[in-house]
């Protein structure tokens, strides 16, 4: 099953990938499922990241071909579990 997000992309609800790769994305998608493991963000336009935290479930975050120079997250914890980040 697919489901649409705000902006353009595809979530994959069987394997919790949020596909949203040269949508033309200036921020983080606010709308994405808390319970998303990995997010292909790849080929768009983010110059930063807001806070990660409420996506306590993402391992995978795909993040090049941005122009992402600054990374903002105040939770430790949400950050600790991320396995890969790509910029």
């Amino acid at each position: 099953m697919r489901q649409k997000v705000a902006g353009g992309g595809d979530v994959d609800g069987a394997a919790m990938t949020v596909a949203c790769e040269g949508a033309g994305y200036s921020k983080f998608p606010r709308d994405l499922p808390a319970t998303v493991t990995t997010v292909e963000l790849s080929d768009n336009i983010l110059e930063s990241l807001e806070p990660l935290s409420r996506l306590q479930h993402v391992v995978n975050l795909r993040l090049r071909g941005n122009r992402i120079n600054r990374i903002r997250d105040n939770s430790s914890s949400a950050a600790g579990k991320k396995q890969m980040i790509n910029t």
